[in-house]
């Protein structure tokens, strides 16, 4: 279902359903356990500072080939934090490849250098909010996976209430 993951991923977008749901198929993908602290660094809002990122960073995968790093809300993709900001893009700049960084933010500046850098050099995938027919699409799969046998004309029913 998802495809190799390497480097860092801008989340962008509204739709925090389908968002939770990519950044937990990517956390089964790189983490052999859920609970694993000495692979995984979580920091949202004002717990987001850069140079306890790069610490976290510049350590060696332990027992895995990957290390994963998720940030949500951090602000650094607006103007006001010009210091982290910098620190931050000089950061992705150089990457370390055993590291996985994804990026959770409702709304950033596309004029920014921080931004910029990210779509030249890494990846930024959106989640808008699906339309009816990817809603139906989803609600399928799901019922196929379980399944679950639903006619078409039901589904769309509740697709549209």
């Amino acid at each position: 279902m998802i495809k190799k993951i390497e480097g860092c991923y801008l989340l962008v977008g509204q739709d925090n359903w389908s968002k939770d749901n990519w950044i937990n198929q990517v956390k089964k993908e790189i983490l052999n356990d859920p609970n694993d602290m000495m692979n995984y660094l979580e920091a949202k809002d004002k717990e987001v500072i850069v140079s306890n990122i790069i610490d976290f960073a510049e350590t060696l995968p332990f027992f895995v080939d990957k290390k994963l790093i998720y940030l949500k809300e951090t602000g650094l993709f607006k103007a006001g934090k010009k210091d982290e900001t910098e620190k931050f893009e000089a950061f992705i700049q150089k990457i370390p490849d055993y590291i996985v960084l994804l990026i959770d933010e409702k709304e950033v500046d596309k004029r920014g250098k921080l931004y910029k850098t990210m779509k030249s050099k890494h990846h930024i995938k959106e989640f808008d909010y699906p339309g009816e027919e990817a809603v139906y699409n989803i609600l399928s799969a799901n019922a196929k996976e379980k399944g679950v046998m639903i006619e078409q004309s039901t589904m769309r029913y509740f697709i549209v209430l």
